[in-house]
């Protein structure tokens, strides 16, 4: 009889032994599982600290955390001046390689707006007397809409060249931006598209 209290405690002891057990795993287990995520999230905030993108040109642009939504209208600021650059701040040598990537950032309104401006004279002087046309951006305001932003930009041009006398040339625009459907590429880092062009103002300013 005696034995089979003593078994009936051996039992008893072994329950509560495994049962100390697997709360000392669980425990230790979980202790663990934060540990890790501590870490890796720690390990995470350090190289997104060293985290870097390269604009097309190639320079070095330091990149922070931001939600998309907030920094918006930061990119679309930043894609109008990426073409305008491609646009008018060109010369003889680089100005049909930026054209070809202009039309990467909006729709068939950019291959417009270079036509109106090829047909106009715009491109003579960068061709035929090796002419530096250089872009001045003045001021640029962007609106939210529900699904586009509208974007003034004032901006001025100088053309200059060692043969003809240099030109001046006062501009304001309306840009249309609308999201794009595709992911970012190299030669539409924002993902956007420029659908419409408006010219506000094209004055050409005489020296005194």
């Amino acid at each position: 009889m005696s034995s089979f209290f003593n078994s009936l405690t051996e039992v008893n002891v072994a329950n509560k032994f495994y049962k100390s057990l697997a709360i000392i795993s669980v425990s230790v287990s979980a202790f663990v599982c934060l540990a890790v995520f501590v870490s890796s999230n720690k390990a995470v905030e350090r190289e997104r600290s060293k985290i870097y993108a390269l604009d097309v040109e190639g320079n070095v642009l330091p990149m922070a955390q931001h939600s998309v939504r907030e920094k918006r209208p930061v990119e679309v600021r930043a894609h109008v001046r990426m073409l305008l650059m491609y646009l008018f701040d060109i010369d003889r040598f680089t100005y049909k390689d930026r054209l070809a990537r202009a039309y990467d950032l909006g729709t068939t309104c950019v291959y417009a707006l270079y036509k109106e401006q090829e047909e106009g004279g715009w491109y003579v002087d960068v061709e035929q007397y090796n002419a530096r046309s250089t872009l001045i951006i003045n001021s640029m305001e962007c609106t939210e809409g529900s699904d586009r932003y509208l974007v003034g930009v004032d901006f001025s041009v100088i053309i200059n060249s060692d043969i003809t006398s240099n030109k001046r040339y006062d501009l304001a625009f309306e840009v249309t931006v609308e999201n794009g459907t595709v992911e970012r590429t190299e030669g539409n880092p924002h993902n956007m598209l420029v659908t419409q062009i408006k010219k506000k103002k094209f004055v050409e300013v005489t020296p005194k």
